[in-house]
């Protein structure tokens, strides 16, 4: 299977069709949560979302490509979420509150929304996806490299670039860690990724003060 394989057959222009594609997103996260990506099929994803497969086929070639779609629309999601926490402390200007609260915002979004957990382990078990997972951290590094240029970080474009995708590498990965349990997220971990994100940004800030690094409490992260 290539990458064309996963690109949308055609793309939801009148708003039925639109609402058709997102109750096929809708089952498919559900159905990737109940039993993973491996008995995942088309005609599952049809009965869920109470549409024929016919009219899945319209828009998706095969259920790897639905999968794809759903994991674009979770990285929308994810990046409006970072920038409606980034919007709200805009006028602060404090960077590490940023972070903080950009993890915490984003550990939020993982706790509450179904099928997301699953959903990564999906991207990450399947090759074929590989190019969806990149996509979809590419989209968040984006975001928090324009939020920290608007807090004057004080590298050129090409650097902060690298840095928000380390960031974002390092973060969604511990994350993914955290969740692994099953139970829930483990708090520890959110704390260390705090820690080791405002420690790491800490040396491109040169008007910052050295001081230790600090962290919301376990007892303040939301926890398994």
């Amino acid at each position: 299977m290539g990458t064309a394989d996963l690109e949308p057959r055609r793309r939801p222009r009148q708003r039925r069709s639109r609402e058709r594609v997102e109750r096929i997103l809708d089952a498919t996260a559900e159905l990737v949560e109940r039993g993973g990506i491996d008995a995942l099929t088309t005609n599952a994803i049809a009965a869920q979302s109470g549409i024929n497969v016919a009219s899945l086929y319209q828009f998706f070639p095969n259920k790897y490509a639905v999968v794809a779609a759903l994991a674009a629309r979770t990285a929308e999601q994810q990046r409006e979420t970072m920038l409606g926490y980034a919007a709200s402390v805009a006028d602060q200007g404090d960077w590490r509150r940023l972070v903080e609260g950009v993890v915490d915002a984003l550990v939020e979004r993982m706790r509450t929304q179904r099928g997301l957990a699953a959903l990564r382990r999906a991207v990450q078990s399947v090759p074929e996806l590989r190019a969806a997972e990149v996509h979809a951290d590419r989209v968040l590094a984006d975001a928090f490299g324009d939020e920290l240029a608007r807090r004057a970080i004080g590298v050129d474009g090409d650097r902060r670039e690298a840095i928000a995708r380390t960031l974002v590498e390092a973060g969604t990965r511990l994350l993914d860690l955290a969740m692994e349990g099953g139970g829930g997220i483990e708090a520890r971990l959110v704390v260390e990724l705090k820690l080791m994100l405002v420690s790491y940004l800490a040396n491109y800030f040169p008007d910052e003060v050295a001081a230790p690094a600090k962290a919301t409490s376990p007892e303040s992260t939301p926890s398994n």
